[in-house]
């Protein structure tokens, strides 16, 4: 099994490649010729007209990297709580 330390890393930059593709995404969205005002309305227009396939993938992207992000802030030994000893007490 990897260290958790590499799984850190490794679920970073999926998920940063995962939000890259996101961004990509949501710029062809604005450029296509698509009955969406970008100004008027929101992104979630896209996901009514001919382009609903590019919308969902780049939501789909951006849940990926979302959960990544949670699984390797999980697994970082920084977020393990440290033990401190208690004031007033020592240990013999």
């Amino acid at each position: 099994m990897a260290p958790p330390e590499a799984l850190v890393v490794l679920f970073g930059l999926v998920a940063a490649g995962s939000t890259a593709g996101a961004a990509v995404l949501v710029v062809g969205l604005h450029v296509l010729p698509t009955d969406v005002d970008a100004v008027r309305e929101g992104v979630s227009g896209y996901a009514l007209g001919k382009w609903a396939g590019l919308y969902r993938a780049q939501v789909i992207g951006c849940g990926v990297a979302a959960a990544l992000i949670n699984r390797a802030g999980q697994r970082s030994p920084a977020a393990r709580p440290r033990r401190t000893p208690r004031k007033g007490r020592t240990r013999t």
